[in-house]
């Protein structure tokens, strides 16, 4: 296996070692860049690229929706999986809708 160079490697080590809190802002940072890039390939007409980053944003909140614990969470994670389900959901629905 091709060890990674450069920033790939410098990316790599730094999710390797980033705190559970570091991790978590990441795919936040991550998600909301993402979401970004879909809305501009949607001003663009560019379907290929829309489904593309839609698809990644859309990966990482199932990730975040997956990684909750509701039993130590409690509350908080019942309501952060209510705002996941909805964002997946108007995501969804923006994708269908070209909007």
């Amino acid at each position: 296996m091709q060890k990674p160079y450069g920033n790939k490697a410098y990316h790599q080590t730094q999710i390797a070692t980033a705190s559970r809190e570091k991790i978590l802002l990441m795919l936040y940072e991550g998600c909301i860049r993402f979401f970004k890039k879909t809305k501009q390939a949607m001003e663009n007409k560019n379907m290929s690229e829309k489904g593309e980053m839609l698809a990644k944003a859309q990966d990482i909140v199932a990730e975040l929706m997956n990684s909750l614990d509701h039993e130590k969470g409690g509350d908080i994670s019942r309501q952060l999986e209510a705002l996941y389900v909805f964002v997946f959901d108007e995501s969804t629905e923006a994708n269908f809708a070209n909007d």
